[in-house]
């Protein structure tokens, strides 16, 4: 500092090697910080490919454990661009081997034997895999079905034809909920239709009049009168009256025999209004199983406070089965009612032209041993067939008076019916039969399923039942 610059050649040389260090200061800067750069980038590259790597292995195994769930099915299912390709639950089915369509083999484990017999469906846990339409009826010596009993609900209302409605769909191999033999056994049911999951009810629905006939009959034929020489037993007589009878703890077969003299008739006659056995005859008439008056096994679609428990969850579609005979000579066709059902239900899980090669596709012998069974059906559940062959008492057909009254007894049933008939647009109205108001709006679907030919016959069959006892009905 104390010499000038100029005058020191040994400081200039020191000056300009500083300087020349000093310039080559940022390039070396520079080279480090790319370098530093260049293996943070690598670093972050090989974690995001092994996060990936980790990520497209769970994915994988996701998907294939779903597929194995929802399939429950061999290696050789899966999805293909045939040409009838079917859904179910959501997912679209085909063979890989051929381009048959798939559908589901629904199948329920056995129930453990400590298991009580109420319970025994509850515990079943449903299995399905998927098969073709042949494997279907081939599987595991017939045992797969269509199953519906999360959403479909029969309520068997007795002496109706509850036995073929069990009996075809059976044969079809469809499997639904049921309920049977009276209202007070369909709490749980009834409580599925207000919340779901159950959103179709199927009720089966005969003229009220005959169908207490008819209930007056069978419980003649089927309850042990004294000295009776047919076993006693308690439960499950209804298949076969001619061997055993039902032993009764309470007066019903006194009633109907003794009170009422075995004629359906004289009770008939005792519940008109002025008749001074009206009372006690009201009440006999509830005493007699299966004549349980449909509004009471329909009250929850009626009474306003149970209306109010149905959630948007619930009810949904109503199916009526009309059993009906039209005229002195006409034909029932209750059984096509039936079968229209089974196809209804399978076009609604598989579409129309599947469910058509479902059908189609059955073996004719199940087909014809079936039809055994449900003649078989027919006939046991028959009490005119039980009078005839036993030689007892022939059942006698009701006077005008006993008619009369007993519609009139009955009225709020055909009210109900007339009701489900809904606006058939140029069908004229019945006079003196003002249907039900305040029921439930799905009460107006009853025939409003299937194609236009059904739901024409189911409304036909249901008017036929108010025509037939419209002049006592009508009150004016």
């Amino acid at each position: 500092l104390l010499f000038d610059e100029a005058s020191s050649p040994q400081l200039l040389e020191v000056k300009s090697a500083t300087e020349n260090q000093r310039a080559l200061l940022p390039s070396m800067i520079g080279d480090q910080q790319t370098s530093a750069t260049r293996q943070w980038h690598q670093r972050w590259y090989g974690l995001t490919l092994l996060k990936l790597s980790l990520v497209s292995i769970c994915v994988i195994y996701v998907i294939s454990v779903s597929f194995t769930i929802q399939g429950q099915t061999s290696a050789n299912i899966g999805l293909s661009n045939g040409k009838h390709a079917v859904h179910y639950d959501g997912l679209q089915y085909r063979s890989n081997t051929s381009d048959d369509a798939l559908i589901a083999c629904d199948r329920k484990t056995p129930p453990t034997a400590s298991v009580s017999r109420r319970k025994r469906d509850e515990t079943r846990i449903k299995e399905t895999e998927m098969t073709t339409i042949p494997e279907f009826y081939e599987k595991h010596n017939n045992t797969c079905s269509h199953r519906f009993e999360d959403t479909v609900t029969f309520f068997h209302v007795g002496k109706a034809g509850g036995g073929t409605v069990n009996g075809v769909l059976q044969n079809n191999n469809i499997g639904i909920e049921k309920c049977h033999p009276h209202p007070g056994s369909c709490n749980k049911n009834i409580k599925n239709l207000q919340k779901g999951p159950a959103t179709t009810l199927i009720i089966n629905i005969r003229d009220p009049v005959d169908r207490f006939v008819s209930a007056f009959w069978w419980r003649l034929a089927v309850l042990c009168s004294p000295g009776d020489k047919r076993e006693h037993k308690i439960n499950n007589v209804a298949n076969n009256p001619f061997d055993e009878c039902k032993m009764s703890s309470g007066t019903e077969k006194q009633m109907l025999s003794e009170t009422y003299r075995s004629d359906p008739n004289v009770l008939a006659e005792a519940l008109c209004m002025d008749s001074p056995l009206h009372k006690n005859a009201t009440e006999d008439y509830s005493e007699i199983e299966h004549t349980t008056p449909l509004s009471e096994w329909l009250q929850f679609l009626i009474k306003p406070e149970m209306i109010d428990k149905i959630t948007d969850d619930g009810i949904q579609n109503f199916i009526a089965l009309p059993l009906e005979k039209q005229g002195d000579n006409g034909d029932i066709i209750f059984e096509q009612h039936i079968q229209h059902l089974s196809f209804h239900l399978l076009q609604s899980r598989y579409g129309q032209e599947e469910a058509k090669d479902i059908i189609k596709q059955k073996p004719q012998d199940q087909d014809d041993g079936t039809k055994g069974k449900e003649i078989r059906i027919q006939q046991e559940h028959s009490s005119v067939r039980f009078h005839n062959l036993t030689n007892s008492t022939l059942p006698s057909v009701l006077s005008p008076l006993g008619e009369c009254c007993l519609a009139r007894h009955l009225q709020e049933d055909y009210r109900l019916i007339q009701a489900m008939i809904g606006d058939t647009g140029n069908e004229r109205k019945i006079e003196g039969v003002e249907p039900l108001v305040g029921a439930h709006p799905v009460i107006r679907k009853a025939c409003l399923w299937g194609n236009k030919e059904q739901q024409k016959l189911c409304q036909s069959d249901l008017r036929s039942m108010i025509l037939r006892r419209a002049q006592y009905l009508d009150r004016s």
